[in-house]
């Protein structure tokens, strides 16, 4: 029997899509604008005559920054930093996050709050700075993702999404004679999706916007991520970002060199938004699956 909305049931919805448009308009504006600026004729974008849609069209921004060689070079390390950061991220996570979640481990309740008790001290900057320089890690790729190589937030959710699984598959699987490493190999990682994806959108997420660690650890720039010389560009405008930018290819120097910070931005953040969609399904099904049980 289908149910008429009242008044109210009317004024709710309405309210509620002008609240999530407003709320996906002030998320998506900052995105568009960043590309509207970076295609636009460069002297309407020079003017500030841009304000949503492009104005104009020119793409030598973009190709002036696509020939960047210095640009790939830090493009490259960032990808490496991402790849292999996210793959030791979420491997040590879950081998973290998996006997904490085993009722049979008599020790899990200690080191729950262990990991708990890490959430809320943390050691600082300069005692962080100290063990990566005693243990050889200054000016090394490995100091960017060492350091970090699990957080605790994140074995938290891991341990509750496998807490949220039947007991019955772990008490079939003891009876046939898994072992503990057969159980989360093949039983556990397959239904284990959901969170995998949330710990990979959350882990490459922050790796590939990360910039402060570097600043800290590296010293050879040939090592430096993207991020950095996105900071470099935007932020701090400096010509040494800015060195192999053929500027004369675009006319004008002010022209190209502000169009250039935004066609940068646009080639930092390209990567993100195509690779997220993939995991979204998995996304909402894992943050709220592994919230069901602490």
């Amino acid at each position: 029997m289908h149910m008429r909305k009242t008044a109210g049931d009317v004024a709710f919805d309405v309210i509620l899509v002008l609240l999530v448009t407003f709320v996906v308009l002030v998320t998506l504006y900052p995105v568009i604008y960043v590309a509207s600026m970076a295609i636009s004729d460069p002297r309407e974008a020079l003017l500030g005559n841009v304000i949503f849609l492009p104005r104009g069209f020119s793409l030598e921004a973009l190709k002036t920054v696509v020939r960047n060689s210095q640009l790939w070079r830090y493009y490259g390390n960032t990808l490496w930093y991402t790849g292999v950061g996210t793959t030791l991220n979420v491997l040590t996570t879950v081998l973290m996050a998996y006997p904490l979640a085993r009722k049979k481990f008599f020790l899990g309740k200690f080191f729950v709050l262990f990991v708990l008790f890490t959430m809320f001290f943390n050691a600082g900057i300069i005692p962080n700075y100290l063990v990566v320089v005693r243990l050889g890690l200054y000016n090394s790729r490995w100091a960017l993702i060492l350091p970090t190589l699990a957080t605790a937030w994140y074995v938290i959710i891991c341990r509750s999404f496998f807490l949220s699984l039947p007991d019955e598959l772990f008490e079939c699987a003891e009876m046939e004679g898994a072992s503990e490493f057969t159980i989360l190999g093949k039983i556990v990682m397959p239904l284990s999706k959901p969170v995998i994806a949330v710990l990979t959108i959350y882990y490459g997420t922050t790796h590939w916007n990360s910039f402060f660690p570097a600043l800290l650890y590296l010293s050879d720039k040939n090592k430096f991520p993207l991020q950095i010389y996105l900071r470099q560009v935007v932020i701090q405008a400096s010509p040494e970002a800015l060195e192999g930018i053929d500027t004369e290819a675009f006319g004008q120097q002010m022209l190209s060199l502000m169009q250039v910070k935004y066609a940068v931005v646009i080639v930092a953040i390209l990567p993100v938004i195509l690779f997220y969609p993939l995991l979204q399904k998995y996304f909402v099904k894992g943050v709220l699956v592994g919230a069901v049980k602490g």
